[in-house]
């Protein structure tokens, strides 16, 4: 663990939030409990830095949420459904490398934007917030 501050928490250690707006909204109320784990799960890969560069794949995504690669993949499709995330790459497991420094035919995990933080170069887009349950 590094270098603890004053309060006695880890100077690297970061914190994941879910805020209450975002907690209130009805895509947020109306999602599983896979996909509000899987909500936390990519918050935690998002450094400030990276949104639309953050790497998981299906089966990474069911490690983390302790289920199998089709359920991960079903959270995946909720979480764009509602709008929380999109895709910037799709990743293929049969991906090509096409330079030297990355090893042919190794997989690649799809690349995600999550819509409530911001990228470096535009704010934040929350489509979640107009997504509304069909009757």
């Amino acid at each position: 663990m590094g270098k603890m501050n004053h309060k006695g928490r880890s100077k690297s250690d970061n914190i994941v939030i879910v805020s209450r707006f975002d907690m209130r909204t009805e895509a947020y109320t109306h999602l599983s409990v896979h996909g509000r784990a899987a909500l936390l799960e990519l918050l935690y890969r998002f450094n400030g830095a990276n949104n639309g560069e953050i790497q998981i794949s299906v089966r990474q995504l069911g490690k983390a949420l302790n289920c199998g690669k089709n359920k991960a993949g079903d959270v995946f499709l909720e979480l764009q459904d509602k709008g929380w995330i999109k895709y910037n790459k799709k990743g293929s497991f049969d991906w090509k490398a096409h330079t030297n420094k990355e090893a042919s035919g190794s997989g690649r995990a799809s690349t995600w934007f999550l819509t409530n933080r911001p990228t470096l170069h535009k704010s934040a887009t929350k489509e979640y917030v107009y997504w509304k349950a069909k009757n």
